[in-house]
Parts: C-alpha cells; structure tokens; sequence
C-alpha cells in the first residue's frame, strides 16, 4: 500500500509538470500611480528584504511604500551578490509622515506587510549597497515549506515527504503547504505549488 501511494504521488508530480502550461500566471499587483511632482520632499532607502530570515532574490518582487493606504514609493530591485537590493524613493509633503512597507512576493505571488515603519525625513538617506537598511516580515510564504523565501522543488520534494510521513510536519509547514485552505496536506497542495513554480 504504501509503495503504490508513494508511486502515485510521483506520477502526480509529473503529470503536474506535463501540464505546467495550463497554469495561469500569478496575478502582478496594480502599479503604483505616483506622480513624484505632485510632493515637496523625498527620501531614499536602500534596503533588502528577509523573509522568514532569508533575503530575497527575484528581478520580479516588488517593494512599496505607504503612508496609510496611500503609495509614495515603488521599485524592482537589483540583484547584488545574490540578493535583492531596492533604491526607493519615498515621497511626502510632510515631515511628521510615518512610512510603511509592502512587498510582493514574485515566486509565492503574495502580497506581504514588512514589520518594519520609519518616519519620513526629507532628504534622508537609510542604507548603503554595502550594508542595506533590511526590511523584515515573519508571514507565512504559501508553498515555502523550507522557509528559504523561495517556492521551488525543494518545497514539493518537503511537501510530498509530509503527505507520506516520512517526515513530521511543523505548524507552520501545515499552514503553508494547505494551498486551498481545506486544512489537509494532500496532491492537490503538490499540483498547486507545482503549477506556481512552472509559472
């Protein structure tokens, strides 16, 4: 009983990356309609993201920044040894403003909030290439199994061992890996999280 599961489970994963082609691709947040003229004062950041203690690393993420619901500041990074660097530039039209960050999440196609707020200053500079000012967020990556701030192979290979119980899942493993919320770890997480990496 247990090989033929474990048999299915592979022709699953093969099946999942035969079909990668009919996966949609992940949905890319509306574009910050920012017009820098329109405020008196800027600042700059030069920051990397941690999530769940890995930086990121992927030329579609996105960082923002936000006073309330309001964006002041959006950018793509650059890759710097191996990680994202962000050059923001956040805009006010006043001093006593207090900055929030958001970031898209390109591999997992999630929308997450960093820890972190600062209070804007004009003309102030916060981070260097050398040393970034780093941005934090503890939030659950679905399909980041490993929390490695990535969802790739690896996480489906931790997934699959799961199902199987060869390998006893955490708390946060349970909530990351229930791609449909259905609070089972079963073949439609594997086809979901295989569909997000083809795509």
């Amino acid at each position: 009983m247990g090989m033929n599961r474990i048999k299915y489970l592979k022709q699953t994963i093969v099946f999942c990356l035969g079909m990668s082609g009919v996966f949609p691709q992940d949905l890319i947040p509306g574009q910050c309609e920012l017009e820098p003229s329109a405020y008196e004062f800027s600042m700059n950041i030069i920051s990397s993201v941690s999530i769940n203690g890995s930086l990121t690393n992927d030329s579609n993420n996105l960082l923002g920044a936000f006073v309330d619901d309001e964006c002041r500041g959006v950018v793509t990074p650059l890759n710097f040894s191996g990680y994202d660097i962000f050059f923001l530039v956040i805009y006010s039209n006043s001093i006593s403003d207090v900055v929030s960050f958001g970031f898209y999440h390109a591999p997992a196609g999630m929308n997450i909030t960093m820890d972190e707020q600062v209070n804007f200053s004009p003309n102030l500079l916060l981070g260097s290439v050398v040393e970034p000012y780093i941005l934090h967020s503890t939030t659950p990556v679905m399909g980041d199994l490993n929390s490695d701030g990535a969802v790739d192979i690896l996480d489906v290979i931790l997934l699959v061992a799961i199902i199987l119980g060869q390998v006893s899942g955490t708390e946060y493993q349970n909530i990351v890996g229930d791609t449909n919320g259905d609070l089972v770890l079963d073949v439609i997480d594997i086809v979901t999280i295989v569909g997000w990496i083809m795509n």
